[in-house]
């Protein structure tokens, strides 16, 4: 008789039981954050803003208060033209150019008659050399000083510009300080240390009521160099250094920035200054220690 055989059988219905139950774990704890994420969002719109500290708005309008000003002082230098601010200047450059003309040559028609007069008096070969020399010197003596005058540089400046310059020109042996070349008279300054040069310009250019509203232009020559080392290396120490608007322009050493300072000229160099009893260096007047 045959006897029978039972064959092992797996069964897979536990580790079935497991995932499912795992699975269904899973899908109820996503569901679980899934609402408790909604819940909060909904809290979180629905909750007021908190109020702005009152130092970010006060701050806030206070910088729209500025934007607002330099747009109106935008708007208002715009609807400024400075060709038109400028025309009456050069229309009086014109007619001082077209009397000037007219003199020189009323200069030349005198000349010729008394040429033509001394001629005709039939005066002796020396007197009448000299008196030719003479005119010559003159007329010479002329073109130097047109020539001095054109060595003096010039700003023409904007009366509407917020910042208006103080031309300050530095060289190795004087500061000339120029607050107003119209109306006011230049102040000089000694040069001995570029140190105390530098100080001393500072001083004198805080010592208008209006500096910080006005614009320190230096005109720089080659010579006044370590000045202007010595004048940054003041402006960052000091702490007016942070309120000064500061400018450079460059200037030739021959040229100069006001009359009453032109530039020093060499030994022995004769000009018309010297005939009027000006310094040995060609600079009229005395200048401020």
């Amino acid at each position: 008789m045959r006897r029978r055989r039972d064959d092992a059988i797996v069964s897979f219905f536990s580790f079935q039981d497991v995932m499912v139950c795992t699975i269904g774990l899973t899908i109820l704890m996503t569901l679980l954050l899934v609402l408790q994420l909604g819940a909060t969002a909904s809290a979180r719109t629905a909750a007021p803003p908190e109020p702005a500290d009152d130092a970010d708005l006060a701050a806030v309008e206070a910088e729209l208060d500025v934007l607002r000003a330099r747009l109106v002082d935008a708007e208002r230098r715009a609807a400024v033209d400075p060709n038109e601010a400028l025309a009456p200047l050069r229309r009086r450059l014109l007619d001082a150019d077209a009397e000037l003309r007219r003199l020189r040559a009323a200069i030349l028609d005198a000349e010729a008659r008394l040429a033509a007069s001394l001629r005709g008096a039939e005066l002796d070969a020396d007197a009448a050399i000299a008196d030719e020399l003479r005119r010559r010197r003159e007329r010479l003596v002329e073109e130097l000083a047109a020539a001095e005058r054109r060595r003096r540089i010039v700003y023409l400046l904007d009366r509407a510009e917020p910042f208006p310059p103080t031309v300050a020109e530095v060289s190795g042996s004087r500061i000339v300080l120029s607050f107003d070349q119209e109306a006011e008279a230049a102040q000089a300054l000694d040069v001995a240390d570029p140190d105390a040069a530098a100080a001393a310009l500072l001083d004198l250019f805080a010592s208008r009521e209006d500096w910080r509203k006005r614009t320190l232009l230096v005109v720089l020559k080659p010579s006044g160099l370590a000045v202007h080392r010595a004048l940054l290396r003041l402006l960052a120490e000091d702490p007016r250094g942070n309120e000064v608007v500061l400018g450079l322009d460059l200037l030739p050493e021959e040229q100069w920035t006001s009359d009453a300072f032109p530039a020093p000229r060499p030994a022995g160099d004769e000009s018309p200054n010297d005939e009027v009893g000006s310094g040995a260096d060609g600079v009229p007047g005395e200048t401020r220690p």
